[in-house]
């Protein structure tokens, strides 16, 4: 391991736990909100289903964006066990070295660009 390679996997550490920090922190603050009642709310009061379906709308919404980070922080999680473990930059299909530029573009990922396209190709 050469030392270029030393300093991308530094700051490709850096950026995730960045990144960790930020989602934490908004996932924090989310979680100090009171409990969005306006579902229920809006089925006791004289709302109309226009009301209920926007209320509905936003809790969905909510809980979506909550499983978004969640899926967030685990990809951060594996992406630096796997800089850790020395092998970020091999790729989890093919087993070949993922491009120099693409684990900066996207820190975490797992395969290099031609899995990646063949995989996307596989998975539409």
């Amino acid at each position: 391991m050469d030392h270029s390679s030393i300093d991308k996997q530094t700051y490709i550490q850096q950026l995730l736990s960045g990144r960790k920090r930020v989602l934490l922190t908004s996932a924090a603050s989310q979680r100090s909100l009171p409990f969005d009642h306006s579902v229920e709310r809006f089925q006791h009061s004289c709302g109309d289903a226009g009301d209920e379906f926007v209320a509905r709308m936003l809790s969905d919404l909510r809980a979506l964006e909550a499983k978004r980070k969640m899926t967030e922080l685990a990809a951060i999680r594996r992406a630096l066990s796997r800089i850790e473990g020395g092998t970020c930059e091999t790729c989890e299909h093919c087993g070949m070295e993922i491009a120099d530029d693409h684990p900066k573009a996207r820190p975490t990922a797992t395969h290099g660009v031609d899995s990646q396209a063949a995989r996307q190709r596989t998975y539409r």
